[in-house]
């Protein structure tokens, strides 16, 4: 896996010439599109590579296959190294490569094996990278692997990066390699008549060397040539210093056309072309690395990319960072498994790509500022669905404008390529045939994901929905509805009640401010009410409560509304202990009842599954977790309903925690609809006063990792990253305090490359910017992701109220980031702007920032760098009620 020098400009004269005069297709002279995309699916030619997996233990085995499963990798490249297989001569080791073949098997993954690599008795005593002076020895081996793995490996790569001394000593010999091939194709076609043989993959494009090998008869030992096009090595001579990583499009796309010239030259076998490495490093030391934004980038550019050649396999190099040499950090995981921005990007691009085919779409136009750095490539699904993807050679930001000829497409989607999330597409126009134009699209250095569906144009849904909420004694309940446009908004809200009446009422929010509806004077008081709220433009709607609850304990708590109901909810925290009350109240807004069952799991004993429970249509309900799921159990929940539904856990509680402390309150989240592989939290502290903790559930079967790091406010410390293993079907809950010490600001982010679910509860005698002793706590679900716009609608910074905002940067760059605030007393206050460092958060004193005595939403918005995750806790005295809340923002 080391490199070669990059293409010299005589090999670029050498190719110049050929164009020219030396026969080549014309086809191939008239520039791209250079070659038919190779037929079926994209998903079955794209895979990863895993050089030692062999070696690892059946966990770490079992880690890996999962991470391959769960990215969509159709195929494993491999080694079946003679120097481990057959250390002595006769005595054979394959309790290894028996555990691969037979995991790869198990999952559906396809393996291409690499024979090569010569232990010292079959070399004359030398080095695993000499080739092997006993050729019957070489035969053996090779008929040996091949026979026992017949019809289970499907293709066997022979040697690797023979053109380069790393992988051939005394130095690359191509008359050896050929007779070294020669010897071994025929035992692998007598052991496997249906497994390709590919030529060792060469070292960049190794244009020489492999001109040599087939000068010498190497295509008639092969079916497909291999080779390795790291950035670096492809680049031309005397090419500015910001080019060298880039991943070179339209040049990848010529190798390949010239490698099959090159091959037609010396045979008229139609070899397969394999790209059998190809990779960026995130390490900054030599060889040159990216950061992991840019290998995301320049990974999902290179896949989709070759997804447009013949090219009849794609293997990145490599599946995980490995630990035997600090410069190898190709991976889409790090080696203890947290995931990389492109292991995301790996998953987005075969799903999104994988099913479809790649089409020279004459029906769809891009245009932009500068056509002449423009990557814009069309892919078509099974049943007509078309995925768009578009971005910048030179990384240069952008704005396109793309034009769609057949007005059957009306359905135009905004793909995240880290996290594969769809979003309408913002800035669509239709003409008088009813086609569509989508404009204002900012295209740069990450590709640009946009998917075309047939059908009708979609409904907006301008919709959140709140299951939680009372006007009983002691509660007060409010509704807080943000209008960050620039349009007046109207919006309806319907209250929904247990016996399933409602009623509805009409609001009025005027652009860029927002309204505040308190729901006890609508409703009347002693009522359980949820709420539906639905607005003609895009809102953002929060509900605050406060409260004395039960004996006294008074508080409040606050949540964001739920997009739509769902038949599975997830939360990780609960306790039943003493000193705690957990409800989960469940608002069935359709028209038939839906059934409930609770799976909990339980830090103390495993799974337990509650059912028997229903929700009637067009109503609510309460359900009382002690009294359910039984008294003192740490426990995470799954709620599974027959339709679908929306659910909210509020919990209510004397919390004592590591102090005796007697601090009362309750706290409230929104259950997630789905589970992730990250989530962020950007508020923490574990300063005097506070107790912070983290809850994290793992519903499903297997064990899993999770990867923790530990951000720090300025002049805290450097970060901290630890590792915590979960066991299928239960939850585990840490004390941050434990994990980082006191007296610090903390952001945290976690990873697995299984999914899970975490939560960040927080307890507190706040008594910060002049406050007393308000006390309570709070409760959020991490974000799965950052992203470039958050929205609040709650926000008051008069007397009583401090209003705070924690501002994450878990990219590698700075941010910049604009804040606008939107108050109910004078519409949008002029724009804020805050830069947060690379891997660091930023907290901002609403009241001061803002200005005092505003009821406001607040909308930020990323201008420049990496996205961001934000939450805005605040802590009152309401009337005498102290306490805090908190949520994570709304990412529209």
């Amino acid at each position: 896996m080391r490199r070669s020098a990059y293409i010299t400009a005589a090999v670029i004269l050498a190719l110049a010439c050929l164009l020219v005069g030396m026969g080549l297709p014309a086809a191939l002279q008239a520039g791209p599109p250079f070659a038919a995309a190779a037929d079926g699916p994209i998903a079955e030619r794209f895979g990863v590579a895993s050089s030692h997996i062999k070696l690892y233990g059946s966990q770490t085995m079992d880690g890996e296959f999962a991470a391959m499963r769960d990215a969509g990798a159709a195929w494993l490249r491999c080694d079946f190294a003679w120097y481990d297989l057959e250390r002595s001569q006769g005595s054979w080791d394959f309790a290894g490569t028996d555990a691969v073949v037979a995991q790869a098997e198990a999952r559906g993954v396809e393996v291409l094996g690499i024979l090569g690599t010569s232990p010292g008795w079959a070399n004359g005593g030398n080095a695993w990278n000499y080739p092997p002076t006993d050729i019957d020895a070489w035969k053996t081996y090779v008929n040996t692997v091949a026979s026992r793995y017949a019809g289970r490996v499907a293709a066997w790569e022979i040697w690797n990066e023979e053109n380069i001394d790393g992988f051939w000593q005394p130095a690359p010999d191509a008359a050896a390699y050929v007779n070294l091939l020669a010897a071994a194709s025929p035992e692998i076609r007598a052991a496997d008549p249906d497994a390709t043989v590919v030529m060792g993959g060469v070292a960049g494009l190794g244009s020489t060397y492999l001109d040599e090998c087939l000068s010498l008869g190497a295509a008639d030992h092969v079916d497909a040539v291999a080779y390795h096009p790291y950035a670096e090595t492809i680049g031309v001579e005397g090419q500015p210093e910001e080019d060298l990583l880039r991943p070179k499009e339209s040049l990848c796309r010529f190798l390949v056309q010239f490698v099959h010239w090159l091959v037609a030259q010396h045979t008229s076998k139609d070899l397969e072309i394999w790209i059998t490495e190809v990779g960026w490093t995130t390490c900054a030391q030599t060889p040159p690395g990216v950061d992991e934004d840019t290998q995301a980038a320049y990974m999902l550019r290179t896949l989709i990319n070759y997804a447009t050649t013949d090219v009849e396999r794609v293997v990145w190099f490599n599946l995980r960072d490995t630990m035997l040499n600090e410069l190898d950090r190709y991976g889409l995981l790090e080696y203890g498994f947290a995931p990389k921005a492109s292991y995301g990007s790996f998953s987005t691009f075969t799903a999104f790509f994988g099913p479809a085919t790649f089409t020279s779409e004459d029906t769809v136009t891009f245009t932009c500022g500068d056509q002449s750095t423009l990557e814009a490539h069309c892919f078509r699904h099974p049943g007509g669905k078309l995925t768009l993807a578009a971005w910048k050679s030179d990384d240069s930001a952008d704005t396109l404008t793309i034009n769609i000829g057949d007005a059957a497409y009306q359905v135009v989607s905004i793909v995240d390529p880290a996290s594969g999330a769809r979003s309408p597409a913002a800035g669509v126009t239709r003409d008088a045939q009813d086609r569509i134009t989508v404009g204002g699209l900012a295209v740069g250095k990450t590709p640009l994901i946009v998917e075309l569906e047939t059908g009708s144009p979609p409904v907006e849904s301008h919709t959140f929905y709140f299951a939680e909420g009372y006007t009983g004694d002691g509660f007060q309940e409010y509704l807080c509805l943000g209008n960050m446009e620039a349009e007046d908004a109207a919006a309806e809200v319907v209250f929904i009640f247990p016996d399933g009446s409602s009623s509805a009422v009409g609001v009025a929010i005027p652009a860029g401010s927002r309204t505040t509806l308190d729901v006890n004077a609508m409703v009347g008081p002693g009522r359980e009410v949820s709420m539906v709220v639905t607005s003609d433009r895009d809102i953002v709607a929060e509900r605050p409560m406060y409260f004395r609850y039960g004996t006294g304990w008074e508080g409040g708590h606050d949540v964001m509304g739920a997009r739509e109901p769902s038949t599975s909810f997830y939360f990780a925290e609960g306790y039943t202990g003493e000193g705690f009350e957990e409800w989960l109240c469940v608002l069935n807004p359709g028209d038939t009842s839906a059934d409930l069952t609770f799976r909990f799991q339980t830090q103390e004993g495993g799974e337990r599954e509650v059912g028997g429970f229903s929700v009637g249509p067009h109503s609510r309900a309460s359900f009382k977790v002690n009294d359910i799921l039984g008294r003192d159990l740490q426990a995470s929940c799954v709620v599974v309903a027959s339709r679908a539904v929306v659910v909210e856990r509020p919990m209510y509680f004397d919390y004592r925690g590591r102090g005796d402390h007697g601090w009362q309150g309750g706290h409230c989240v929104m259950g997630a609809t789905a589970l992730s592989t990250r989530f962020l939290f950007a508020e923490g502290t574990t300063r005097a006063g506070f107790e912070q903790w983290l809850t994290i559930q793992n519903p499903l079967d297997s064990p899993l990792d999770v990867q923790a790091t530990y951000s720090f406010g300025p002049g805290q410390g450097n970060a901290v990253a630890k590792s915590y293993r979960l066991e299928g079907r239960t939850r585990v809950t840490l004390f941050v305090p434990d994990e980082v010490g006191r007296e610090k600001d903390v952001a945290v982010e976690l990873s697995s490359a299984s999914a899970f679910l975490a939560e960040r509860p927080l307890y507190f005698d706040y008594t910060g910017a002049g406050a007393g002793h308000w006390q309570g706590g709070h409760c959020v679900i991490g974000a799965p992701a950052a992203a470039s716009r958050w929205l609040f609608a709650e926000g008051y910074t008069g007397e009583g109220f401090d209003e705070w905002l924690c501002l994450q940067n878990p990219g590698s760059d700075s941010a910049v980031v604009r804040i606008d605030y939107h108050t109910q007393e004078a519409g949008a206050l002029p724009s804020r702007w805050l830069e947060i460092p690379a891997g660091s958060r930023v907290t901002v004193f609403v009241n001061d920032d803002a200005g005092r005595d505003y009821q406001l939403a607040a909308e930020l918005t990323v201008t420049s760098g990496p996205q961001i995750v934000a939450e805005r806790p605040m802590y009152f005295d309401y009337h005498g009620i102290k306490g805090g809340h908190d949520v994570c923002g709304f990412a529209p």
